[in-house]
């Protein structure tokens, strides 16, 4: 949900997503560090309540938090079933599963850049790993 809320094709929402996950991965290891030494003293030395009343308290201000900001996020509208993508994608595969790979990658079928950017997609670079 954090990802979507920054359009990949805006050079400043672009940075601000990288910050978003930086400071989300900061928040992941503050609440393992938090819960990994701060709650065990909690239940070694007061009780288990208060233990496991802590977190629950947390969760609990989180989903509120959650739940009433959900009307300031980017809603994307869905584009099909994912299921269609997969199915296009194996059977295409399947397709062209002896065809040789040419050795320039120039010679590859690849629209322009402006063409996926009005679309919204990204343009999946060829690799030479996964080769069989």
């Amino acid at each position: 949900m954090g990802a979507d809320q920054f359009d990949d094709f805006e050079p400043k929402e672009r940075t601000q997503k990288l910050s978003f996950f930086n400071w989300w991965m900061f928040g992941i290891f503050i609440g393992s560090l938090f819960s990994n030494t701060f709650l065990v003293y909690i239940q070694d030395t007061v009780g288990f309540s208060l233990g496991y009343g802590l977190p629950t308290a947390g969760l609990t201000l989180s989903v509120i938090v959650f739940l009433v900001g959900t009307r300031f996020y980017r809603h994307k509208v869905p584009s099909g079933s994912p299921i269609t993508g997969i199915a296009q994608v194996l059977l295409a595969a399947a397709r062209k599963w002896k065809v040789p790979f040419p050795n320039d990658p120039k010679e590859l079928h690849e629209l322009s850049l402006e063409h996926y950017a009005n679309k919204g997609k990204f343009r999946i670079d060829s690799t030479s790993s996964l080769r069989v």
